[in-house]
């Protein structure tokens, strides 16, 4: 396999999340590392953490971290450049310096985007126009507000639109830059990164930034305590709303009506979810795939990859 050193530049700033550099930077750094046990090359990816003056920074949480300045890297030197997200995002949005640069990298860069709310500081550069991009989901309808002319696209893990790359919140950064490790070296070496990194499973980016299980635990009633039991313990039956309300005892306009508020699905949108969460990750496991879709409720395998494909990067 022919391997050649991709660079990217993550860029930083005072009161950034560091999760947002850090997990693209070790999901870039595992993928090197395997590629260089399987090729004996172990520079595919080049990782320089940039900031405007250089030296050291000081992240939301307080953790110090050391970059090298925008002046001493040439813009037009770098494959990927992701900005990232974090309280300082707003500051970084009027840092001339750094919008000059982002700009004059744009034309270079194979790929260049935003983590989290680090898009608020791409499109002050003037590189969301015309181009669909996403953001922490609490952010997204400030971002549409301030940058009318960019296609927001609600509650996605990551989008790729030609040139432009952004991802929601925190770890979905690490989804997409295995997204961006699968693009350069295929699905193995990706899984074999999510492995590593002993991440659940390699999300789509289509998945909702709000996950069903997640969201799920915030439920209060015990109405649909007793629903969500049943749905993860018999996720492979046929249950339907009607059939989930005969069992807890209540209508099945209340158990929808309740359903939704606590956890921001229907009945049948949670399951599908929570069916497909299970499906992707035996099937990273090479389990047969008609296999695993009569184990998780589908009909067949095709209903299954049609589903799955949905769920593609937007």
């Amino acid at each position: 396999m022919p391997v050649h050193t991709h660079a990217i530049a993550l860029i930083a700033y005072d009161d950034v999340q560091m999760l947002d550099v850090a997990g693209p930077s070790e999901v870039f750094a595992m993928a090197a590392r395997i590629l260089g046990e399987q090729t004996g090359y172990a520079q595919a990816y080049a990782i320089s953490v940039l900031s405007s003056r250089g030296g050291e920074i000081r992240s939301s949480s307080g953790m110090r971290l050391m970059t090298t300045a925008l002046a001493a890297a040439a813009p037009d030197m770098f494959d990927v450049v992701l900005v990232a997200g974090g309280q300082g995002a707003q500051a970084a949005g009027a840092d001339r310096e750094l919008l000059a640069w982002l700009q004059s990298a744009a034309p270079h860069a194979r790929r260049i985007g935003s983590v989290c709310t680090g898009a608020f500081v791409i499109g002050a550069a003037g590189l969301l126009d015309g181009y669909r991009a996403v953001t922490h989901w609490k952010s997204q309808e400030a971002l549409a507000r301030r940058f009318p002319r960019a296609q927001i696209v609600d509650n996605v893990l990551f989008v790729v639109d030609r040139q432009r790359v952004s991802s929601a919140g925190v770890t979905a950064g690490m989804d997409l830059a295995l997204h961006l490790v699968e693009s350069d070296h295929g699905a193995a070496i990706a899984n074999a990164v999510a492995r590593s990194l002993v991440m659940f499973m390699q999300r789509a980016g289509a998945e909702n930034q709000r996950s069903a299980p997640l969201f799920a635990q915030a439920a209060e009633s015990s109405v649909i305590d007793k629903v969500l039991a049943i749905l993860h313990a018999r996720f492979n039956e046929q249950l339907s709303a009607v059939r989930l309300a005969g069992e807890v005892h209540t209508s099945t306009r209340t158990l929808q009506r309740q359903f939704k508020q606590k956890t921001g699905y229907t009945v049948h949108g949670y399951l599908e979810n929570y069916r497909l969460a299970i499906a992707r990750g035996l099937l990273e496991k090479r389990i047969d795939e008609e296999r695993v879709a009569r184990n998780c409720g589908f009909r067949n395998a095709r209903q299954l990859r049609r589903l799955i494909n949905l769920q593609l990067p937007p």
